[in-house]
């Protein structure tokens, strides 16, 4: 059913059935309708100003629709002050109870049916569709590991469909997160689009967390999760701790941690932005219990290959003094393994089973901050913390994580690789440390990979000695290739002998070629 401002021109024939001249032109004009606008110009500010008129008009108007007197339709419910100062952004996904309601809509054109939007939508159709695609592709990049495990859950964007009928601030929040994250990827600070968009999610927001139940809906943490992810990703640290302290609030009405272990999926997105938020400030994770169990999850040791080259290692890490760190780093490792194999096979991973181990693990090796005395022990504690980190990634750009990435320079620079193990953890730590907080083009950073790397001249040799730690080949492969072929080439061959497996240029998020004046990491 098309949308009632569509407007139809008929065009005429010529005796083969095609278009004439005239008709060709008209069909170009249609065509380009909408196209080529600039979103700050004078005739887009007006465009803007009278379609928000018109939407205000048809909300008064006794035959414009309204959802609120929809029986099927619960109100949605919020949270409340810590929503009020915010700068939030993050990827959502799960199941949705119930909804929000509210006096105006918009009709999205379809080539199907109209759908009906709980509120007036800031853009046109196509925009909102547009939208409602990147956000659903954003997910997938940032939780990369999502695509290797199985939540049991249905997918994001027949969930986002869901959410988009029944949660205006949720609605309003895709907006904020794509423009957002447009604005990140492009390193820029948030433009007037993102700012807007923040403004009016935060509103929406407010409103429905004036409803005293807003705890128990789905919508209500999801958006939340979305505005502390910003914060964390624009540094705005005060801002990310009270979204946190907001986020922490909710939680604990709910029934508190035990509650999120029915939902491994949105337990997996909380501690997410719980690892995020002390990666950034070193501040004790909020998403934790008082008694921490320091026991290895697996109840009996498992029976995975191990290769030859990982046994002296592991030899060095069963030789540290604390044995707790010693349980976390089986742990992760035997995890690790689990995931590689069935991502080899082609099989999905249990949602469960991956969200009890990694919580367990990321419980721990927080918990083990300012308590090891051993260099070594320290560094794979953050190796693994750094590990961690990577299974929620922007493209093209790294979270700003200040006391990660302080933390892994001290740690660097503390390891002095005197035997063949300690040239593995560091050559993997350095590794971790580049793929998630620090920058390649420090200047250690260079003298560090000379030592470490070694007579390592290839890529598949490299990939080799990580695996020996710990690698996900689903998560880590690309970067880890970029980085190995960008150090390898500044640091350490000359250019006839470079592997000819790994290529020559360094190659950027997507397909754009990295110049003189990008970023690399």
């Amino acid at each position: 059913m098309p949308n009632p401002t569509t407007q139809f021109a008929f065009i005429s024939l010529d005796g083969s059935g095609r278009p004439k001249t005239e008709g060709r032109s008209l069909i170009r004009s249609h065509c380009m309708q909408g196209k080529n606008r600039q979103e700050n110009s004078r005739r887009s500010i007006r465009r803007a100003r009278k379609a928000e008129k018109q939407g205000l008009a048809a909300q008064a108007s006794p035959d414009s629709l309204s959802l609120s007197s929809s029986p099927n339709l619960m109100p949605l419910v919020p949270i409340q002050r810590h929503t009020q100062h915010p700068f939030q952004t993050m990827s959502h996904k799960d199941k949705i109870e119930t909804g929000k309601t509210s006096s105006c809509e918009a009709v999205v054109a379809s080539p199907m049916l109209p759908v009906v939007l709980p509120y007036k939508a800031p853009m046109g159709s196509n925009d909102l569709i547009h939208n409602i695609l990147h956000y659903d592709m954003l997910l997938k990049k940032v939780y990369t590991l999502d695509q290797s495990l199985d939540f049991q859950s249905v997918e994001m964007s027949s969930q986002a469909l869901q959410w988009l009928l029944l949660d205006d601030a949720f609605c309003q929040s895709i907006f904020l997160t794509t423009s957002a994250f447009n604005d990140f990827m492009a390193h820029r600070p948030p433009s007037k689009t993102t700012r807007f968009n923040l403004r009016r999610t935060v509103a929406l927001l407010n409103s429905a967390l004036s409803d005293k139940k807003a705890y128990l809906i789905d919508t209500t943490i999801y958006t939340i999760l979305g505005l502390t992810l910003l914060a964390g990703m624009f540094g705005e640290y005060s801002v990310l701790g009270t979204h946190m302290a907001g986020l922490r609030q909710i939680v604990r009405m709910r029934g508190d941690i035990e509650t999120l272990r029915l939902n491994p999926k949105m337990h997996f997105k909380i501690d997410r932005v719980d690892l995020m938020a002390s990666l950034c400030t070193g501040a004790r994770p909020l998403f934790s219990t008082d008694s921490i169990s320091w026991n290895s999850v697996y109840c009996r040791p498992l029976t995975l290959e191990v290769s030859d080259g990982a046994i002296p290692l592991l030899r060095v890490v069963q030789s540290l003094d604390d044995w707790r760190l010693v349980n976390i780093f089986q742990d992760l490792q035997n995890l690790t393994r689990l995931i590689n194999e069935h991502v080899g096979s082609n099989v999905l991973f249990s949602g469960n089973a991956f969200q009890t181990a990694v919580s367990s693990i990321q419980t721990r090796l927080l918990g083990l901050q300012e308590s090891l005395n051993d260099t070594v022990a320290e560094a794979l504690r953050l190796g693994m913390l750094a590990f961690l980190s990577t299974t929620f990634q922007v493209p093209g750009h790294k979270v700003p994580y200040k006391y990660l990435s302080n933390q892994l320079r001290i740690s660097c620079h503390a390891i002095e690789p005197s035997t063949p193990e300690l040239r593995d953890i560091l050559f993997w730590l350095l590794m971790m440390g580049l793929i998630s907080a620090l920058d390649v083009d420090e200047v250690w950073v260079r003298s560090k990979w000379a030592l470490a790397c070694g007579l390592t001249s290839s890529w598949a040799q490299a990939r080799e000695r990580l695996q020996t730690v710990m690698w996900l080949d689903c998560i880590h492969e690309q970067e880890g290739r970029r980085l190995f072929a960008k150090l390898n080439c500044v640091c350490l061959r000359p250019r006839a002998d470079r592997d000819p497996e790994v290529s020559v240029s360094v190659v950027g998020t997507g397909s754009r070629d990295l110049g003189d004046n990008d970023r690399y990491v």
